[in-house]
């Protein structure tokens, strides 16, 4: 994750075009693999789910 500015949203958009770029067939698995990865990278920035 290489940029995390003010502008969050826009960088994990930017993550997803790079993927859809580099994998056209991507599996269900390695979707949800990337989903995590980006989880980990901007999970500072996501709100807690209420307990």
């Amino acid at each position: 994750m290489k940029s995390r500015g003010a502008n969050v949203h826009q960088d994990i958009t930017l993550q997803w075009k790079y993927f859809k770029e580099t994998n056209p067939n991507a599996t269900r698995a390695q979707i949800e693999a990337y989903a995590a990865q980006i989880d980990r990278g901007y999970s500072a920035y996501f709100w807690a789910e209420p307990k």
